[in-house]
């Protein structure tokens, strides 16, 4: 069984992959400036630290089965801030960052599931929320989307 640090810490990992490349040659891809579990607003965020990616651990279940290992769906939702110019449409920008995050998300090759690396049964998404930011008043518009994911494991 792993432990929730251990999960958590494997999809971040995962999710790492999208952020911004390092001069010593690790790192992500330069999809997003800014890749953290620390959860805060989206327009709280500076122009230049966007577009971010912010991991944000909620509800968890778990279902007990005397028969059965105890099945645990676990709630995290991944949340997306970037800001685009006035004139300039939220989901033109909002978009490709969605995909890139469901992209990494999908399972390996020829597997049917997401496993974080062997650390839970699967992990998905289940909705995505979006406010593309077109009605935002400043010269700088604020687009956000909002992923959930569950992830499925069990316990004995």
């Amino acid at each position: 069984m792993s432990t929730r640090e251990q999960i958590y810490g494997a999809l971040f990992s995962l999710l790492s992959t999208l952020g911004p490349y390092k001069t010593d040659g690790t790192g992500g891809n330069d999809t997003f400036k800014t890749v953290t579990r620390e959860v805060q607003e989206v327009q709280t965020i500076p122009n230049d630290a966007q577009p971010v990616l912010m991991q944000y651990e909620m509800d968890e279940e778990n279902s007990p089965d005397p028969n059965r290992p105890t099945k645990r769906t676990w709630e995290c939702w991944l949340i997306i801030g970037a800001t685009t110019q006035k004139g300039t449409p939220g989901a033109t920008v909002i978009n490709p960052l969605i995909d890139a995050v469901e992209a990494v998300l999908s399972p390996s090759v020829g597997q049917p599931f997401q496993t974080l690396n062997g650390t839970t049964f699967s992990c998905r998404v289940r909705k995505v929320i979006k406010d593309i930011g077109d009605n935002s008043p400043a010269e700088y518009r604020q687009a956000a989307a909002s992923i959930q994911v569950e992830i499925l494991s069990a316990t004995y």
